[in-house]
């Protein structure tokens, strides 16, 4: 998810806390409590300073060690100690706890996203996408801001308010989960007869309520389109061959290649010749729409099929 949204549910976790119990009436504690779910909202992204090493390293690391169980552990305890520097007074535990439980949410919703989270390192480096949420749900803003305008209203109903805007986003989000379950059934049980489907991925889009991105793999073939809730439907646009030769193989060797196709669940890739250079463009097919992709690497090779240079994106055309 976008970092605004990862923030407005710091935000509203801060303000479910226990009102009726002494300690959390604490105005220290309460401060404590609303910073260790600020950063804790925010902390895993700090993976963004692999960009600055370079893209190809940011695409490795995003969403990994800082998404992870291990980084449930660590980054908590990271905040605990910054938040107690500041607030010694408040005890360990609540900062901890309120800090994880932000980490959490933080990562449960990065796995409701189609990019990819390894929420399971070390136990494996599984990348899971649940293709449940776009990166940006413009309903879940809207819902989390109005929830802190009518809390600034009727401050004395505040935590009420955020409980009930919480679950809201609950329901909605669970709601999606069952629509894109049955989109995938009803593509599966509808597709072409005699068609081995190897996948199936509904994807959302931007304003992915009704219309969601398809796409549908088999053994040779990856076909694209979009899925609709009202009427349950879908429509093919394209069909992919999957190619396989010596050019593909020999552009596959470069390290930005590998890291693209560990990220990409379609990897899709195509070869073009200007003068004595070979271009081999991959795209990953999750966010291709018509000519347009976002996510891609590519490798250039002379006529020996030796790499002149590679890097994310399409490159030189």
């Amino acid at each position: 998810m976008d970092n605004l949204t990862h923030g407005l549910v710091g935000l509203t976790l801060s303000a479910i806390r226990k009102t009726n119990d002494v300690e959390y009436r604490e105005p220290l504690n309460q401060r404590a409590i609303f910073w260790s779910t600020g950063l804790g909202s925010q902390f895993p992204d700090l993976d963004i300073v692999f960009r600055f090493i370079s893209d190809v390293s940011y695409l490795e690391n995003h969403r990994g060690l800082t998404h992870s169980l291990a980084g449930l552990m660590i980054i908590p305890l990271i905040i605990t100690l910054l938040v107690r520097y500041f607030f010694p007074m408040v005890k360990g535990r609540i900062i901890y706890f309120w800090a994880w439980l932000a980490t959490g949410v933080h990562i449960f919703l990065d796995i409701l996203t189609s990019y990819g989270t390894m929420a399971l390192w070390p136990i494996n480096s599984i990348r899971y996408a649940w293709d449940i949420l776009a990166i940006i749900d413009p309903v879940i803003i809207v819902l989390l801001f109005a929830a802190m305008v009518i809390a600034r209203r009727i401050p004395y109903n505040k935590r009420k308010v955020y409980a009930t805007v919480l679950a809201l986003v609950i329901g909605y989000i669970s709601t999606r989960t069952l629509l894109q379950h049955q989109l995938v059934q009803t593509v599966t049980q509808n597709f072409k007869p005699g068609t081995s489907i190897t996948e199936t991925s509904v994807i959302p889009t931007l304003m992915g309520y009704n219309k969601w991105h398809l796409v549908v793999e088999t053994k040779d073939k990856y076909y694209l389109g979009t899925a609709s809730v009202w009427p349950w439907s879908f429509n093919l646009d394209e069909e992919l061959p999957k190619s396989h030769n010596q050019v593909i193989a020999a552009a596959s060797q470069a390290p930005a290649v590998q890291v693209f196709n560990q990220f990409a669940r379609y990897p899709y890739a195509e070869i073009r010749k200007k003068d004595t250079v070979f271009q081999v463009t991959w795209a990953d097919l999750r966010y291709k729409f018509g000519k347009h992709n976002p996510f891609s690497a590519f490798v250039n090779l002379d006529e020996n099929l030796r790499v002149i240079d590679y890097g994310l994106g399409q490159g030189k055309q």
